[in-house]
């Protein structure tokens, strides 16, 4: 009994560290973004939300599925751990340097008029973030610690957006966010890569496995690489559709709605830091049905009360919810609002499945759902945006969502089956 309280103060302890330094991160990062929207207004703020989520996948590119997989195989190959580590970390590196940057710099120097210097700059911070090594920190127990990096760099980066606002004002730009963006990231990458190389060893690693490392890592992930891909045709591909079909004012107007999303997607994300690294122990073979039914059922109630705390006041009041924050040429961006609201509670469930489902060995199931999703979000956003614009980009994003999730959903059902059969 001492060691189940100590275990469960052990959770409450990091729960409390994580929440604390996030929802400072969370509450200053709001109303920076919200500061930034207001100062840019629709059409710049427009040009930032495209090059976030050109960003956006760029991340996901450069991670190659790696941050979905990595809990698992150092928590079930311990043994392997230090040429995981570092290991998942080259791959990383070289998707980015050897494929990113060239890519981007050509996208820059063909077309400037459609990816600025300050929206490249912007885009290689998300390609340098991916390098980062939350994984080993997790499963070293030393979540406290990269959340205290984590809050040194949003920290510097909060005190240079908003320096220039409050006193040059003027002189803030997309440029200006761009190079604070990237330097802030490197920053946090160096900050996180000196702490590794002075508490794990690894120099055999590079001496012995680097070849049959890469090589397990490129099988291991390859399938979950392109699922992630997928799913995020499935949440950004609206906005870069949205942009192309009627301008950046139009997807500066969803934009703003859209960091409702962004803020919930940083509490979540906690919460799911703390969850994976026990779905990873639920997943092992001599874990009974009956017992990873109630975790999935405990772990889901907990992320839907987190989402709908987060999603029912846009649901219910999106209105008063734009006038108090945003300046009044956002106001008409109210009815997105309501949906992202909505859409918030089905994504707060998502982590649950696509957790259980990757570490069980699942990934088929993970890319089908995603495939669908993703495959469907581009059909509504061809149907939808058109004639209805940016409350049309958010419609067709939570229908494939809804739809995407309900496909996991139901796969997981049907996997538990035969275990509760041959339990009884």
């Amino acid at each position: 009994m001492k060691s189940l309280i100590k275990l469960y103060r052990g959770y409450v302890g990091t729960f409390s560290v994580l929440t604390t330094v996030n929802f400072f991160i969370m509450g200053i990062g709001f109303f920076t973004r919200v500061k930034i929207a207001n100062v840019l207004g629709r059409e710049i703020f427009g040009e930032l939300t495209y090059a976030l989520a050109i960003g956006s996948f760029v991340n996901v590119f450069v991670l190659f599925g790696i941050d979905k997989t990595l809990v698992r195989d150092l928590v079930h190959l311990p043994e392997k751990f230090e040429q995981l580590a570092v290991g998942s970390l080259i791959v990383r590196a070289l998707m980015f340097f050897l494929i990113v940057v060239p890519v981007m710099l050509l996208w820059h120097l063909r077309y400037p008029q459609d990816i600025s210097l300050g929206a490249l700059l912007i885009i290689f911070s998300f390609g340098i973030s991916p390098l980062h090594l939350q994984a080993v920190f997790d499963v070293l127990g030393k979540i406290e610690l990269h959340a205290f990096f984590n809050l040194t760099q949003r920290s510097i980066y909060y005190c240079l957006i908003w320096s220039l606002i409050i006193f040059l004002p003027t002189f803030f730009n997309l440029n200006y966010i761009g190079i604070v963006s990237l330097l802030t990231a490197i920053l946090f990458f160096v900050v996180q890569f000196w702490w590794f190389y002075y508490n794990v060893n690894v120099k055999n690693f590079f001496v012995n496995s680097v070849s049959q490392v890469l090589v397990f890592l490129y099988k291991k992930n390859v399938l979950v690489f392109l699922t992630s891909m997928f799913g995020l045709v499935l949440g950004y591909a609206n906005q870069i559709i949205l942009k192309k079909m009627c301008g950046s004012g139009e997807l500066g107007g969803y934009g703003v709605t859209w960091q409702l999303v962004s803020l919930a997607n940083i509490l979540i994300m906690q919460v799911v830091r703390i969850g994976r690294p026990k779905t990873a122990e639920i997943t092992n073979a001599g874990v009974d049905g009956k017992h990873r039914a109630k975790f999935l059922f405990k772990y889901s109630l907990v992320m839907l009360s987190l989402g709908a705390f987060i999603g029912l006041p846009a649901v219910l009041f999106p209105q008063y919810i734009m006038a108090l924050v945003f300046d009044p040429q956002y106001l008409s961006s109210a009815n997105i609002l309501r949906i992202m609201g909505f859409y918030v509670i089905v994504i707060s469930i998502e982590p649950v499945t696509s957790q259980y489902i990757i570490f069980s060995g699942m990934e088929r199931l993970y890319f089908a759902s995603s495939f669908i999703g993703g495959a469907l979000n581009l059909f509504l956003c061809m149907l939808f945006i058109p004639s209805l614009a940016g409350y049309g980009a958010a419609l067709a994003l939570l229908i494939a969502q809804l739809c995407a999730l309900l496909i996991m959903v139901v796969g997981i059902y049907i996997s538990l089956q035969p275990q509760f059969c041959c339990e009884n």
